[in-house]
């Protein structure tokens, strides 16, 4: 089976050496071969498809080691000697390309703002959430307890042309419309 080591950068792009870096990296720390390269996002993204056995994979020659191999290999990946960019060491299967859901939190995440500090401006009881996510930032009060306060705030406050409002003022972090292409391949 194939395996595949993912590069994405932590910086706004990957350096232009990157990937004769990574290629020694991954030849000489890891000791795979790489069968080819794919840029899955210019400067930013980058797929190493590893051969993790060499050209013999039979089953009977490498089964017994290949789970000894991986774990080996996820912990040099773990000691990651680059500072400009995260790698990730996966089979490369359908399930590493297939799928179906992501989950983020989208608020200082996908977009710049907090939408809750959206709302709370435009209700102007934006001091008051901000007091109260203080609290809850500081360990003072649980997140329940706090999205409960903060939205009590926003109670009755009057919702029929908030989001016409609100959406002309969010703005998409920079690399989630990269993210959201990566994903989508």
């Amino acid at each position: 089976m194939s395996h595949v080591v993912t590069v994405i950068s932590k910086t706004s792009q990957l350096p232009s050496n990157s990937i004769d870096e990574i290629s020694k990296f991954i030849d000489t720390k890891l000791n795979l071969r790489i069968v080819s390269v794919k840029i899955l996002s210019p400067k930013k993204a980058i797929d190493f498809l590893i051969d993790l056995h060499g050209e013999d994979d039979s089953v009977e020659k490498h089964s017994c080691h290949c789970k000894e191999d991986q774990i080996k290999i996820n912990e040099i990946m773990k000691a990651n000697p680059f500072d400009d960019f995260d790698l990730i060491f996966q089979k490369n299967n359908a399930a590493r390309k297939e799928k179906k859901l992501f989950v983020f939190d989208m608020d200082s995440t996908l977009i710049k703002q907090e939408v809750i500090e959206m709302i709370a401006a435009y209700a102007d009881v934006e001091d008051e959430v901000a007091k109260i996510t203080t609290s809850a930032m500081n360990g003072e009060i649980d997140f329940k307890e706090s999205l409960k306060r903060r939205v009590g705030l926003l109670k009755g406050i009057e919702s029929k042309n908030l989001w016409d409002e609100l959406k002309l003022k969010i703005e998409i972090t920079p690399g989630a419309k990269e993210l959201y292409t990566l994903l989508m391949n």
